[in-house]
């Protein structure tokens, strides 16, 4: 109650045009339901009745299309980080594969198998790491736009990003480490002569 003033008035003398009634009961509800439609005719005839559903039918079409929504930013959403996590890991790994001949050369001339994945990994995060505080900073500025687009909508906390993060870097390690091994797999001299 908020303090306003508040009068009551029975509803046969400023009888609105239509009405609601709300009846809590146990048991099947489509038995409860046909008692109450019953009960209403019952008093008067010509009462028109109608539209009697359950609470729960009425929660679920009031939350319907918001629901849809949430689907289907979370689906389009997931689907948007699987092809980032694909396009990142074919990117590096066709990336490092090219400098096949360059990592040939440089265990030739005594560079140690660690050294070589060390270099490759971190010349691979290097873009990562920029592509990933540039899309940080972005999904926080758009954060508010998506608010105001969806009705209750948050914007994605601390933890989304170091997932999402995590996800990423992960494609490059592994993208790097499986293109690392398959050249370094090779013998030196036969990469420089494959070039």
């Amino acid at each position: 109650y908020d303090g306003t003033p508040q009068a009551y008035w029975p509803v046969q003398q400023e009888p609105p045009a239509a009405l609601t009634f709300v009846a809590k009961g146990h048991g099947d509800s489509s038995r409860l339901l046909t008692t109450s439609r019953d009960a209403v005719i019952g008093l008067d005839r010509s009462v028109p009745v109608y539209e009697v559903k359950t609470l729960d039918d009425r929660l679920s079409e009031t939350l319907g299309r918001p629901k849809f929504y949430t689907i289907s930013v979370l689906f389009l959403g997931s689907l948007a980080m699987l092809l980032a996590i694909i396009g990142v890991f074919g990117t590096s790994s066709r990336a490092i594969t090219q400098r096949g001949h360059e990592l040939g050369v440089r265990m030739a001339l005594g560079a140690s198998t660690g050294n070589v994945r060390a270099m490759i990994v971190r010349q691979s995060l290097t873009p990562i790491g920029v592509g990933i505080i540039i899309g940080i900073g972005g999904a926080i500025g758009s954060g508010p736009i998506l608010q105001h687009l969806f009705v209750g909508a948050k914007a994605p906390g601390m933890s989304a990003y170091v997932l999402a993060s995590t996800f990423l870097l992960a494609a490059v390690l592994v993208a790097a480490w499986s293109a690392t091994t398959r050249i370094l797999a090779i013998d030196p001299i036969d990469t420089i002569r494959a070039e």
